[in-house]
């Protein structure tokens, strides 16, 4: 039985065979597939604390996730980063990832904002800025108590 890292690797080489020779449909079925697979192997990784092979599979595909992923997906994508930043004390890199995450979500989908701000949240509380800390832990809850209502 392959491998998550086979399936991957052949995935990405059909991928970059549909983009050279043209076959569009192709193409965008099979970069979906590979963008959604990188996404939750990375979210594996990391939640069982492997932060460098998180990162790691993310850097291999951070090219078809930027240029073709939609908006969901990237925004997964950088709530990720943020996230593995986060947990190796970079916090400056981590706030960079959540705020492009943040404006993203805020702008087209924000089905992502419970969670983005949450993770603004305990950014906040880590700094030691309890009123920002707060802030977004309410926004947090006014959209979880939002999404509940629908």
């Amino acid at each position: 039985m392959k491998n998550m890292n086979s399936i991957l690797k052949e995935s990405v080489i059909s991928l970059n065979d549909y983009f050279d020779t043209n076959q569009v449909d192709d193409f965008f079925q099979l970069v979906d597939q590979v963008i959604h697979f990188t996404l939750c192997k990375a979210s594996l990784y990391f939640n069982v604390s492997h932060l460098t092979l998180a990162s790691q599979v993310l850097a291999e595909n951070a090219t078809y996730i930027e240029k073709y992923g939609d908006v969901a997906q990237k925004i997964r994508y950088l709530n990720t980063l943020a996230a593995i930043q986060g947990r190796n004390d970079d916090l400056e890199q981590a706030f960079m990832y959540l705020d492009r995450a943040k404006q993203l979500a805020e702008q087209y989908d924000r089905t992502h904002l419970v969670k983005i701000y949450h993770n603004l949240s305990v950014y906040y509380f880590n700094q030691q800025q309890f009123d920002e800390s707060l802030l977004y832990a309410q926004k947090s809850m006014a959209y979880l108590a939002a999404t509940r209502k629908e």
